[in-house]
């Protein structure tokens, strides 16, 4: 129902930089000519950089700060008269816009995204999770903590709600809801239901297609299940390692190893072909809220409740590599950040969200946190990137929002 869904249009326009600096003394307005100009007041700072360049549709002056040691990067766009040809060439420019070219001069690497559109389900006040349709890549399902399930058309400028499926577990919340590769809708919620298989009784917290057949959960007491739908029994292994919930499941690109993060803070490996465990890692001070494989660099990522990245080698679980403690603003809420879900945005990078309500851009080994995508008045509680249109779907309370990544420049 479009009543139950209301759209915010969000058109300006965010650059984010990972900045390699020369440093300029420009304080003055540059742009005069640009959709939305900056006062005076607005660069009281120094400008450390300047350059311009085109994303596929667009073209975009970059401008960065320092504030508060934090880099903030405002981008606008241009009129046409400003496109540049020369868009990997850095510019330093003066006052009047006259741009000189520079193979010193600018960031290294630009991710330029678009905040496209905000959606308030005004019929919930909590959703738990989100993801995008496989082929459909404007669809994204969602669940609630009133038991709904959605389909929102991310495109739709009235009606965005394409399917509204009320109370689906019986008014209990979904915590959970997948696609699965036939595009059947799988949700998982306290009514300890999985696509009509029964959990005997025990609340899921994690879900996991794995393949055609084959899904995986995680529960409350730390139970790790496989089920197969192929069977009449359905219970294809069952593993009780954990000693508290199991937050999040990953698998990697063999379909053999599903990786479980948990909140008694360990790492457990389950080959889900030979039905065991393959390790369990120490045990952290602080419980692990989310896990993602980073195949192309032979890592895995696990966001902890005390704000950190832990990194492990594959098939070394023991113990970690690495740790990135990422600095979370602590003001919101009681207690430390954590970073409570984690997705690939590329082979190289993570999109973060934590419960300081910023949804960051973080590069693994090097470790850095590249931008920050967006600033929630509440913790993000679900994300989901998608990798052929690189949209970004975070939620929090019961706000949606889309994100559109146009690429990444990198830039002399």
């Amino acid at each position: 129902m479009s009543s139950s869904v209301t759209t915010t249009s969000i058109t300006q326009w965010v650059v984010f930089l990972s900045l390699e600096l020369q440093y300029s003394s420009y304080r003055k307005p540059l742009i005069l000519s640009a959709t939305k100009c900056l006062s005076t007041s607005d660069l009281s700072q120094p400008l450390n950089s300047l350059s311009i360049f085109e994303s596929p549709n667009k073209t975009f002056l970059l401008i960065s700060f320092n504030f508060v040691s934090e880099e903030m990067i405002i981008g606008f766009k241009l009129s046409s008269r400003f496109t540049r040809n020369d868009h990997q060439i850095g510019h330093k420019c003066d006052e009047d816009m006259n741009c000189q070219n520079s193979s010193t001069f600018g960031p290294k690497m630009a991710f330029i995204f678009d905040s496209v559109k905000e959606l308030s389900i005004e019929d919930s006040d909590m959703i738990f999770d989100t993801q995008f349709h496989p082929t459909k890549h404007h669809i994204v399902a969602i669940s609630t903590i009133e038991g709904h399930v959605k389909l929102i058309d991310l495109n739709g400028e009235t009606n965005n709600v394409v399917m509204d499926l009320k109370r689906h577990h019986k008014g209990s919340p979904v915590r959970k809801v997948r696609f699965a590769s036939d595009q059947m809708l799988v949700s998982a919620a306290k009514r300890q239901v999985v696509r009509k298989i029964d959990n005997c009784g025990q609340k899921i917290y994690s879900l996991l297609i794995a393949d055609n057949y084959l899904l995986c959960i995680g529960d409350d007491n730390g139970v790790f299940k496989g089920f197969d739908y192929r069977t009449d029994r359905g219970v294809y292994m069952e593993i009780k390692e954990c000693d508290e919930y199991i937050s999040d499941l990953d698998i990697n690109e063999s379909k053999r190893t599903v990786v479980a993060a948990s909140g008694d803070g360990t790492l457990s490996a389950f080959n889900i072909r030979a039905k065991r465990m393959e390790l369990q890692s120490e045990l952290f001070d602080a419980g692990f809220q989310s896990i993602r494989f980073m195949e192309s660099k032979g890592k895995t990522a696990v966001g902890a409740e005390d704000g950190a990245l832990n990194i492990f080698n594959v098939d070394q679980w023991g113990n970690i590599s690495d740790r990135f403690p990422i600095r979370g603003n602590t003001t919101r809420g009681q207690g430390m950040c954590s970073i409570d879900c984690i997705e690939l945005l590329d082979e190289e990078t993570l999109v973060v969200g934590s419960s300081d309500g910023k949804l960051r851009a973080v590069s693994v080994q090097p470790n850095k946190v590249i931008a920050e995508i967006a600033n929630c008045v509440s913790g993000i509680e679900s994300l989901d990137v998608n990798q052929i249109t690189k949209q970004i779907a975070a939620t929090n309370d019961n706000i949606l929002r889309k994100m559109v990544l146009y690429g990444t420049k990198n830039l002399i």
